[in-house]
């Protein structure tokens, strides 16, 4: 996973991912960071998707007070103008309260990509939303994704629509977040990796550990292969090695308490069932 994110590897858990995040990218637009916006005619459908986004690492932020001062004009006096916001059943009786709730939030510079959740509109209301989010899509650089709940049977312009776009539409409001949030990790893994420029791979050469290692066949103690990792440059906990009890207290002290104890033989690698650790010592008394 981490060699994935380090070179900008989208990673895919089963089918429906393959699906969903091909469809994500063929809207051709990635995001400049991770703050994401929803509008939704969906109070639940919007929590959904912000608690997804968030869950994927993205931030869902509060409205600018520039953008909700535009927003104030466009939702009924009731909405509590919030990210996502809610612009209600109002959708259905003014036609240009979408328009202008897009416009707000894609000209909003702390808004990087947006969700549009339309629940389960029909009919030619479907094809008006569908425009408009089209046209509000072809003026941006930034992604959007959609979430309709309604059947294409009974909504096919559009679907339609959506598609001559490359709008990529998705069945649930979670699947929208998820793709929206994987094109904001794709796009941070490109920055990453064009930041990094033609910079040498890092070779690390210890001569002295190669030695310590060769020849060797059996297991090495845990302290013994944690300082192998540290002559790399891994980190690791503090730790000292104690032959008797004095050097034991001396080196906790100065670890500084509370520290754990674990035996340390190459014929012992299971510590625990041996009954060779100790953990939370608290006091000298307790490690001697």
């Amino acid at each position: 996973e981490a060699a994935f994110q380090q070179a900008g590897i989208v990673r895919v858990h089963d089918a429906l991912e393959l699906a969903d995040y091909t469809k994500a990218f063929q809207g051709g637009k990635l995001p400049k960071g991770r703050r994401m916006a929803a509008i939704t005619i969906s109070g639940g459908a919007g929590v959904l998707v912000a608690d997804e986004l968030i869950l994927q690492g993205c931030e869902v932020p509060p409205l600018s007070a520039e953008t909700a001062a535009r927003l104030k004009d466009v939702v009924p006096a009731f909405v509590k103008l919030s990210n996502p916001i809610d612009v209600t059943a109002g959708l259905f009786d003014r036609e240009d309260m979408l328009e202008k709730a897009l416009a707000a939030l894609l000209d909003d510079p702390a808004i990087d990509g947006l969700a549009v959740l339309t629940a389960s509109i029909t009919g030619k209301l479907a094809e008006r939303v569908a425009r408009q989010i089209a046209e509000a899509h072809a003026r941006t650089d930034k992604p959007i994704v959609v979430w309709t709940s309604t059947r294409r049977s009974v909504a096919e312009e559009a679907y339609a629509v959506f598609e001559a776009a490359r709008i990529p539409v998705y069945p649930s409001p979670v699947r929208a977040g998820q793709s929206l949030a994987m094109l904001s990790k794709y796009a941070a893994a490109l920055e990453r990796i064009e930041g990094s420029g033609d910079a040498a791979p890092l070779v690390l050469s210890r001569p002295d550990v190669r030695a310590r290692l060769a020849g060797r066949r059996e297991d090495l103690a845990e302290f013994e292969a944690t300082e192998v990792l540290a002559a790399y440059g891994i980190p690791v906990t503090p730790r000292r090695l104690a032959k008797t009890a004095d050097e034991a207290a001396a080196h906790a002290a100065e670890l500084g308490f509370p520290v754990a104890m674990k035996i340390q033989s190459r014929d012992i690698p299971h510590k625990t069932d041996a009954g060779g650790v100790k953990l939370g010592l608290n006091d000298r008394e307790q490690v001697v």
